[in-house]
C-alpha cells in the first residue's frame, strides 16, 4: 500500500483557509504521531506531535534524499511537541514523514533482529554465525558482519529515507 500524504482544509475564519499536509512520525519502526507543515508566506509551519516514549527525542523531517533536523520534541499536554518555522527552500525533497530519534541511538530488539536510527542512517542488524555460509552476502555489498555484545550481526545500512519507505510499505 503507498502512503500518500494527507492535505487538511482548516478553516480559520470566514473566507480565510489554510491547508495543512500531514505526514506519519516514526520512533524506530513504529508509527507514534503525525508532522504538519502549513504554509505561512515564504515559509512552512512544521509541527510534531508524538506519544511519549518517556524520553527526549529529536525531530527529523525526512524526504527522498536528504533530511532536516527540527530540534528536540518537548512534553506539552501528555504528548511530545516540537515546532519550527522554516524556508520552503531549506525542507527535504519528496517529504516521507520524519523520524524521532534517542539522544543514545541505542540498538533495539525486533524479534531475531536489532534496530538502530542514527541522524544520516537507520542499521538493521541480523544475527549470523560465521563458520555457516550466509546466502546472498556476495550480492549485497552495504551487508557489513559486526560483532554487538559479543554476537556476530550482519549489518545493513539504509538511508533514512530508504527506511521511511520500507516503514511507508507496511502501513
Amino acid at each position: 500500500m503507498k502512503h500518500e500524504m494527507t492535505p487538511l482544509r482548516i478553516v480559520l475564519c470566514e473566507g480565510v483557509v489554510s491547508v495543512m499536509t500531514t505526514y506519519p512520525v516514526f520512533f524506530y519502526d513504529t508509527q507514534v504521531g503525525q508532522v504538519g507543515l502549513e504554509p505561512a508566506g515564504l515559509y512552512e509551519k512544521v509541527t510534531v506531535r508524538l506519544s511519549d516514549p518517556g524520553q527526549l527525542v529529536r525531530i527529523i523531517l525526512v524526504g527522498e534524499r536528504d533530511s532536516l533536523l527540527l530540534g528536540t520534541a518537548l512534553p506539552e499536554n501528555g504528548a511530545l511537541v516540537c515546532r519550527r518555522t522554516v524556508s520552503r527552500r531549506s525542507l527535504p525533497g519528496g517529504i516521507l514523514g520524519a523520524v524521532a530519534l534517542t539522544e543514545n541511538e541505542s540498538w533495539q530488539a525486533r524479534g531475531d533482529t536489532l534496530l538502530r536510527l542514527r541522524p544520516d542512517q537507520a542499521e538493521i542488524a541480523q544475527r549470523y554465525v560465521e563458520a555457516e555460509p550466509v546466502e546472498g552476502v556476495e550480492q549485497y555489498p552495504r551487508l557489513q558482519p559486526e560483532q554487538i555484545n559479543g554476537q556476530d550481526y550482519l549489518i545493513r545500512r539504509y538511508s533514512l529515507g530508504e527506511f521511511l519507505h520500507r516503514q511507508l510499505e507496511k502501513l
